[in-house]
């Protein structure tokens, strides 16, 4: 009979193990407390005070006494649950309480030394043990640690749950075919509450498979896969796990029954009544119409600094409401958007990425050639490093002559209107970048010259001119002056010339380091 109840836990395991084939978990949103585990985590060690830790063979205990015996020493609990006190002979301490442990010492210490002896007691290290850890973790096996250790850290030295078929709700302790301990882990996740196992030489630590998984995503604080033990699984419930966010209004539920599909809608008030099968995906939305948008105004104007307008409204609505003052440039207004921005960010880290994976992929023939791809290699990714942190402008640029009334407002626009500006900026690769007086006849050249000429790293084929309003002109001056007119409040941008060893990957830095400029208004050099 006893093992029959110790093969229980391998039978799961096995008869699990034939569902693999089956997608079981259904993919996309992250698995709820999956960043429990870790290899940062894999090492640590609880050193707190359990209370309620009994005291084990192999414990070791500091002991100090003073007045009529002085003592001090650390003492290993022997195999017959006992530590040996000088003149005071052996105190039996298996299975008291750790919160107990100084009463019961100094009470067996005053039956010899009833007067002026003073005894403090305290577990100084735990039994060291040897558990095994089974069941759906990504390495199973033996794993030494604490008794006081907890089980997360156990799990964590298994390489943690195998998540695609491994539960967080069903985690067993198991010593000499008897479970002592079941464990749900989302207790701790959502309550904090995680319960102190003692474990001892042997444990089993059984993670049983994952049980039945709905996926919610869209209007929740917790877009997670989330599993749960029994079905049908209460809507409610489930969106208690998720805790949708204020905006939300409605769920959709995604099921799929045999080859079909079906789709529900209901609304977040008239759940009590709904419930939801293993595999259904949920999405949380808003249904709701929005009646204004805030836009943001900033720069050289008379009057608020935000507008709220009704949803739908264009630009020329703003232009219209906006009070300027004699300095104003409204013919030259500037529109900063927030999707733009993250649009922007996305293409350059597209292509920061694929240039990231050229550099870490190169090959070499020799070991020469493998020292200096390592120093370029240094380089480059430094420079992707720092191409990362840069901010997209998110500039919508508005050419001359534009039709204000078929721009349509965002929420959180920020409209720029720029004051009258008799300079030109240069950067970029210059000795001296600096603003410069705009002069009607002036070259590009002459901007540049004025601004220290190029420096050496400077790629004369390769100079932007951003006027006022965002347009962009691009010019060589490598046989020329330029040819471009410079306007006022023109701003030039010298590009650096990507170095020859870095010719493999030169058409690719030298669209990234453009796009960069013209996206971030920054010279980036590697």
């Amino acid at each position: 009979m006893k093992t029959v109840k110790f093969l229980l836990p391998l039978v799961a395991f096995l008869l699990a193990a034939t569902l693999q084939a089956a997608d079981v978990n259904p993919g996309g949103a992250p698995v709820f407390g999956q960043n429990l585990f870790g290899p940062d985590r894999a090492e640590t060690q609880f050193s707190g005070f359990n209370p309620d830790y009994q005291i084990a063979v192999g414990d070791r205990i500091r002991i100090n006494t003073w007045g009529a015996l002085s003592f001090n020493d650390v003492l290993t609990v022997d195999a017959q649950g006992n530590i040996f006190i000088p003149e005071v002979g052996p105190v039996n301490v298996l299975g008291v309480r750790n919160q107990n442990l100084n009463q019961h010492i100094e009470d067996r210490v005053k039956q010899v030394y009833r007067e002026n002896v003073g005894l403090y007691a305290n577990l100084e290290a735990s039994q060291p043990v040897q558990v095994y850890v089974s069941g759906f973790v990504e390495k199973p096996g033996l794993y030494g640690g604490l008794a006081s250790d907890s089980i997360l850290n156990y799990l964590n030295k298994a390489g943690g749950i195998d998540f695609k078929r491994g539960s967080l709700r069903d985690i067993r302790v198991m010593r000499q075919d008897q479970q002592t301990a079941d464990i749900d882990l989302y207790d701790f996740l959502l309550h904090g509450k995680l319960p102190t196992t003692q474990l001892r030489d042997g444990d089993v630590i059984f993670v049983g498979p994952i049980q039945h998984v709905v996926q919610i995503t869209g209007e929740v604080l917790r877009p997670f896969q989330f599993e749960f033990t029994d079905e049908p699984i209460p809507a409610v419930r489930a969106l208690d796990y998720a805790h949708p966010t204020a905006r939300a209004t409605h769920v959709v539920v995604q099921r799929r029954t045999g080859v079909q599909s079906e789709t529900e809608f209901h609304p977040l008030k008239d759940l009590n009544e709904v419930t939801l099968r293993p595999t259904d995906q949920v999405i949380v939305d808003a249904d709701r119409t929005q009646g204004t948008i805030l836009v943001r105004i900033e720069g050289e104007h008379i009057g608020t600094r935000h507008e709220v307008l009704p949803y739908g409204s264009r630009l020329s609505d703003v232009a219209a409401r906006l009070n300027l003052s004699e300095r104003s440039r409204g013919d030259a207004m500037r529109l900063y958007r927030r999707s733009v921005a993250e649009r922007q960010r996305e293409m350059i880290n597209q292509s920061l990425d694929r240039l990231e994976q050229s550099v870490l992929s190169a090959r070499s023939v020799s070991a020469e050639e493998a020292r200096i791809r390592s120093t370029e290699a240094d380089l480059l990714l430094k420079f992707i490093d720092r191409a990362r942190d840069l901010e997209p402008t998110g500039q919508v640029v508005l050419s001359e002559g534009e039709d204000w009334n078929s721009i349509y407002l965002e929420e959180g626009d920020r409209i720029v209107i720029p004051p009258d500006n008799n300079t030109v900026m240069v950067h970029g690769e210059v000795y001296f970048p600096n603003t410069q007086i705009h002069r009607d006849r002036a070259s590009l050249r002459a901007y540049v010259e004025r601004a220290g000429g190029f420096t050496r790293n400077a790629d004369r084929r390769n100079v932007i001119v951003m006027r006022l309003n965002g347009e962009i002109e691009r010019t060589s001056m490598r046989f020329s002056s330029g040819g471009v007119r410079l306007n006022p409040g023109d701003e030039i941008f010298v590009l650096p010339r990507v170095d020859t060893k870095f010719l493999t990957l030169a058409r690719d830095l030298s669209q990234i380091i453009y796009n960069i400029a013209i996206s971030t208004k920054v010279v980036l050099d590697i």
